[in-house]
């Protein structure tokens, strides 16, 4: 995406906000996949978190990857004082995320993409560390030397 993409995403979510973005996702398409993009954009992004939680839940495949994309890049983003943040949407984000990091149906790089916005810190303060699948970590190293 080039810089220009993102101003023009910056500026459809500062002009609709995350209720008009849904709206928009809701008619699916271009439109749709437009207004997805833009979402963590949106001064207000954090609540929309819900809906895209039930989304990431009915859809598979590239557009669960892109659901799942737009969970995780509203959560790298700490909402600003006085923002409002849907603290039910954060809860439900973190049970889909889950389910789906444990689907074995669901596309590997969906599930990776889950587990590693569950280690995000808006998510492990609702589900805790002990709970986070790892299913895709790398092994870990070896603490013997070689024998010789």
């Amino acid at each position: 995406m080039t810089e220009k993409d993102d101003i023009d995403l910056a500026s459809l979510a500062d002009r609709e906000g995350a209720s008009g973005l849904l709206n928009a996702v809701e008619q699916g398409g271009d439109v749709g996949r437009t207004a997805l993009k833009a979402l963590p954009y949106a001064h207000d992004a954090p609540v929309a978190l819900g809906r895209l939680a039930e989304l990431s839940l009915l859809t598979r495949e590239a557009s669960q990857l892109m659901v799942i994309q737009t969970i995780l890049e509203i959560a790298l983003t700490r909402p600003a004082f006085g923002e409002p943040v849907d603290e039910g949407g954060r809860q439900a984000c973190t049970m889909a995320l889950l389910h789906i990091a444990r689907d074995e149906k669901s596309a590997d790089r969906s599930r990776a993409l889950a587990i590693s916005a569950l280690r995000l810190p808006a998510f492990v303060e609702v589900l805790g560390t002990h709970e986070l699948p790892t299913k895709f970590d790398s092994p870990a190293p070896s603490s013997s030397l070689p024998q010789r």
